[in-house]
């Protein structure tokens, strides 16, 4: 197996966005500017990313009427982003818990760089146990709690440190966001309660978890590709720094 390929492979599955754009796409064919709504990046870096999934294999497109269409290869792809979730679930929980624990502890500029890979695996769990009835529903229970303790926390960090200090800088972003937030701590409320019946109506908490995922994966992408690199580009060095610094203790 030649060692270039397999890095030039790895390096192009290596990146945070073109992992985004595999998921989204992975059950539903999109157009480059439903992608770019979905995960709120622009056009042109989301047909850069595709352009890339193309040449290396991972994804393929079509026309459909007057708009190209990208879905990923299904012969490929699909059965190893299986096998990548699969090793993740059995190999990766106590390294996974850690970065909650970690996480948890950062102030919201940091918190909101490295949210992705820690809040994707607590939707992993709503996921399965939206489509899924399992008699055991201890993960369940413990996505719940950190949704309403750990996540509404998160959240009042960023309303106090980095919403605060670009409210008058992007005001239109930072209100979307909040509305966002005011959205998903209704709803995480709602999950406690769909996971003590979980038993007797699982629809609910597949209705529920589905609210929480069709808002919380844009949200992420929201903070991480335009807040944080417009707050960089509008507040001087200190005072990015010094927002950093910020925690907020509740």
């Amino acid at each position: 197996m030649n060692s270039n390929i397999c890095e030039s492979f790895f390096a192009v599955l290596a990146d945070r966005n073109r992992l985004s754009i595999l998921n989204l796409i992975l059950e539903k064919d999109l157009t480059v500017n439903e992608i770019s709504q979905g995960l709120g990046l622009e056009q042109s870096l989301v047909s850069h990313h595709l352009k890339l999934l193309k040449e290396h294999g991972f994804v393929d497109s079509k026309i459909d009427g007057k708009n190209r269409v990208y879905n990923v290869n299904k012969e490929t792809m699909r059965p190893l982003l299986d096998i990548m979730r699969s090793h993740v679930s059995k190999f990766c929980g106590f390294a996974c818990q850690h970065k909650i624990n970690e996480w948890s502890t950062m102030g919201s500029v940091d918190a909101i760089e490295h949210e992705t890979e820690v809040i994707i695996e607590k939707i992993k769990i709503l996921n399965k146990y939206g489509t899924t009835k399992i008699k055991s529903k201890k993960q369940l229970v413990e996505a719940s709690e950190f949704f309403n303790k750990t996540m509404t926390q998160h959240f009042r960090e960023e309303e106090q440190t980095i919403f605060k200090a670009m409210k008058n800088k992007e005001k239109k972003i930072v209100e979307e966001l909040i509305s966002d937030h005011n959205f998903m701590r209704k709803k995480f409320l709602e999950l406690t309660l769909a996971v003590e019946t979980y038993e007797k109506n699982p629809e609910k908490l597949k209705k529920i978890s589905a609210e929480i995922i069709r808002v919380i994966q844009p949200h992420i992408q929201k903070e991480e590709n335009l807040l944080i690199p417009r707050a960089k580009e509008v507040l001087s060095k200190k005072e990015f720094e010094n927002l950093k610094k910020q925690v907020e203790v509740f």
